[in-house]
This record gives C-alpha cells, sequence and structure tokens, in this order.
C-alpha cells in the first residue's frame, strides 16, 4: 500500500493559481486530484500494479498566522516611526515637497510634522489593510477547517514587517513545512510536495534516504502539450518525479474556475 501525504506552502500555492487567474472553490477535492494524478504517476514509475493501493493519508498545509505587531499610538512606536522617516533624505525630501505644497504659508517646522503626518498616516493604513487580510485569511482557515477532515492546516508563520518600506517577509512557513516532513516520515511512503522553495532541497534529500518517494507539484499554464515555466529546476531534479498539474484542466473541473474574486 502506499501512503501519501501532502505538504503545502500555501503561499506557494495560492500565488501559482493567482498567477493562473485560477481560484480554487472547493480545496478537498483540489488534493484529492493532486493525489489521483500523483497515484497514477507513482504506479507507472514504480511499476506498482494498478491494484495496489493508495491512501491519502494527510494533507498538511502551512501559511501565516501572525504578523508583527504594530501599536501607532505608542510613544515608543512614534518616536521609532520619527527616525526612520529622518533617516531616509530621499523619503523626507519627497513628503515635505507634499507638505509645502499644501501648505504654503508654514514654516519649516510646520510642514515637518504635516511631511511626517502623512507618512505615519500611510503606513498605517497600510498595516491596518495587512491585519484585514489576515484575519480574512483566519476566517478562511477556519471555514476550511469546519468543512474537512483530512487537512490540517499549521497557521504558524509570521509576517515580518518593515514598516517603512510598506513590504512584508513571510517567515516560518518553509521552516516548519520541512521539519514536519522530516519528522514524519514513517507516516506516509509518498510525499506530495506543494513548494518551489529550493531551500526544501535537504529535506526532500532526507526523505529519500528513509526509503521514501517525494513528488514536486509544479502548476503551470497552457495544456499537456504546451506548457509555461515552473519551479526550481534544483528542487524537480532532486524529487524522484515531478507532478504537472495544467490551469487549462483545473478550469474544467468542478471544484476550480477562472478568475479571482
Amino acid at each position: 500500500m502506499g501512503r501519501f501525504s501532502l505538504f503545502v506552502d500555501f503561499s506557494n500555492l495560492f500565488g501559482a493559481l493567482k498567477g493562473l487567474d485560477l481560484r480554487v472553490t472547493d480545496y478537498e477535492a483540489f488534493f484529492r486530484h493532486i493525489f489521483e494524478q500523483a497515484t497514477e504517476q507513482w504506479r507507472g514509475m514504480f511499476y506498482e500494479p494498478r491494484s495496489a493501493r493508495a491512501q491519502l493519508h494527510r494533507v498538511y498545509w502551512y501559511a501565516v498566522g501572525h504578523i508583527d505587531p504594530w501599536d501607532f499610538t505608542s510613544e515608543r512606536a512614534q518616536g521609532h516611526l520619527y527616525r526612520m522617516f529622518e533617516r531616509d533624505e530621499e523619503t523626507r525630501r519627497l513628503y515635505l515637497a507634499e507638505a509645502r505644497e499644501r501648505h504654503p504659508n508654514l514654516g519649516l517646522p510646520e510642514q515637518t510634522v504635516e511631511a511626517f503626518s502623512t507618512y505615519k498616516r500611510e503606513r498605517k493604513a497600510w498595516y491596518d489593510e495587512k491585519v484585514a487580510t489576515l484575519d480574512n485569511m483566519r476566517r478562511f482557515y477556519r471555514t476550511i477547517r469546519q468543512g474537512t477532515q483530512f487537512i490540517d492546516i499549521k497557521d504558524i508563520g509570521q509576517w515580518k514587517v518593515n514598516i517603512h518600506s510598506k513590504s512584508l517577509e513571510e517567515k516560518g512557513v518553509d521552516t516548519s513545512l520541512a521539519v514536519d516532513m522530516v519528522a514524519l516520515v514513517e507516516t506516509y511512503d509518498v510525499a506530495i510536495l506543494i513548494s518551489g522553495d529550493a531551500d526544501m532541497i535537504p529535506s526532500v534529500e532526507y526523505v529519500k534516504s528513509r526509503g521514501k518517494s517525494v513528488a514536486v507539484t509544479e502548476l503551470l499554464r497552457g495544456t499537456r502539450e504546451r506548457w509555461g515555466s515552473g519551479f526550481s529546476t534544483r528542487l524537480r531534479q532532486t524529487a524522484d518525479f515531478t507532478l504537472q498539474i495544467f490551469e487549462s484542466e483545473l478550469a474544467r473541473t468542478k471544484f476550480a474556475r477562472r478568475g479571482i474574486d
């Protein structure tokens, strides 16, 4: 019997689906589709008879569940913001130019206060939007958990915030996925990895050294006759086989459709 487990970096999956202009409406059906495709390829590559039983043991879904806290009302946060504003000469110049245009009769000290207020207000609005996005994601995770028994969502990753540049860096997701892939190695025979991150290579190599098989999943534009580019060549070469899922085929299923809401 072949026990299959899926290890899913959800940010990677969501980004791939978005790039293909696809929306999954039923993730349980989506993952079962991937499992069925992997089973067929596994049987063909490893000469397993069609009667050989394959079981989808578990889907481990890794996602961001936290964001760096920012309290814009605290003196400490405002002091940190002002130091960033002061240190970046180009940013300060641009905001001062806007403040002079809006308030030409004010002196430089007052214009500087206005410039910093705009700088702070814009960054708070950006941060509040990201917090709202994360809240929506958490509600989405709750819906998935309530609707299925075999998807295990681990929302333990964190968004590290660069408030000055208004940018996020995801931390902890790929590490947790890699650690669990190794720790759970005795619970599956085939690991299906949905991640394009080459940092997964050491874990893939370890799992293979324990006699397990590893498939990496590519979501590709086009059809089997003609397709676009995929992800990390090194990761693809390290795995036992690559499972290619095409957007044209997904769009014809009942669990995916074109267009992002």
